[in-house]
């Protein structure tokens, strides 16, 4: 899922969790332009984020509690520092990896990455932002097939076929079939269905409910951050590309608060497939119909399939091959 060669930009939260469990001070040197170091005391507890002063801005954080800006002499030089103070510095710790990106990667002034990341984060404490884990999750093993189709199929199909963004009844439409996946990173192969509609095949077409299970990882793993950034890098076109961007935006996927989403992950099983047939266990129009009951009068259902033990499809759509056989995504 992940390409071994390439080094990680951050440190995980989970590597981030077993340095504060060793009980040291740490200074993590983040790779860019200007140099950035995240360093971090456990017994104070303290994080600090510190980059050279040069011509940066010094924001004024007077109206934060436990949060402040200041230049200070470090390692024999004038630096620009944020410090943090209390018992939260691991949930702080995302905020100043996205600070160091917005210095490094959008050359940023530090005043206006520290106000940037910090109104960022206003909004992701208002609700305004942060993707739920589900909603984390489910976006995940949608990217994942994408990536997946990209080994395959020529990129602008796969992007036509991802109507999952658009609201539409599934997440794939393929050229003869149609995929819903669902994902979960439960040990059991059990997934949540919201809706009559989603598992109700189209007339004249398949539908088929791609069942992806995950577990947590450490460097072997890949987060959604680092899943997002990966598909990114297999298109070369800029349309193409913006096209993908809107996509993701529409699934409230946002660049600025993918600092958030760190927790790696890797397949906990390889994916099965299962054609929603007369013998799946799903609730749709046509079975309340069938059954002489009124579905219209039912106006939200939210149900839990558990297809643990029930045997996957032997015979699949082609495109979907490589996904199933848990080949290399990206």
């Amino acid at each position: 899922m992940s390409r071994q060669d390439e080094p990680q930009r951050h440190l995980s939260i989970d590597g981030f969790s077993e340095y504060l469990a060793a009980g040291a001070p740490s200074a993590l040197k983040i790779d860019g332009e200007p140099v950035v170091y995240i360093s971090f005391d456990p017994n104070l507890p303290r994080l600090t984020l510190r980059t050279p002063l040069g011509k940066q801005s010094i924001p004024d954080l007077s109206g934060y509690d436990r949060i402040s800006a200041s230049s200070v002499y470090w390692n024999d030089g004038q630096w620009c520092e944020l410090r943090l103070d209390g018992e939260i510095i691991k949930d702080a710790y995302p905020i100043f990896c996205s600070i160091a990106d917005r210095i490094q990667l959008r050359a940023m002034n530090f005043g206006g990455a520290v106000v940037d990341a910090l109104g960022s984060l206003r909004e992701l404490l208002s609700g305004k932002g942060r993707l739920s884990h589900e909603q984390e999750i489910g976006l995940y093993g949608e990217v994942l097939l994408v990536c997946s189709l990209l080994s395959t199929m020529p990129a602008s199909e796969v992007l036509a076929s991802w109507r999952g963004p658009e609201a539409e009844e599934h997440d794939f439409t393929l050229h003869f079939d149609d995929v819903e996946v669902k994902c979960t990173t439960a040990e059991e192969r059990a997934h949540w269905v919201n809706g009559f509609r989603q598992l109700e095949p189209t007339v004249g077409r398949k539908l088929w409910l791609l069942s992806v299970q995950l577990t947590a990882a450490g460097s072997s793993g890949t987060s959604l951050a680092e899943l997002v950034a990966q598909t990114r890098s297999l298109l070369a076109d800029p349309a193409l590309l913006r096209e993908l961007d809107q996509k993701l935006a529409l699934l409230n996927w946002r660049d600025d608060s993918a600092a958030l989403y760190g927790r790696r992950y890797r397949l906990r099983s390889l994916p099965r497939l299962f054609q929603i047939d007369d013998g799946f266990p799903a609730l749709t129009p046509s079975r309340f119909e069938s059954a002489g009951l009124a579905h219209e009068r039912v106006s939200q259902i939210r149900y839990q399939i558990d297809l643990e033990g029930l045997p996957g499809a032997s015979e699949f759509p082609r495109e979907l091959t490589n996904f199933c056989a848990g080949g290399e995504f990206v």
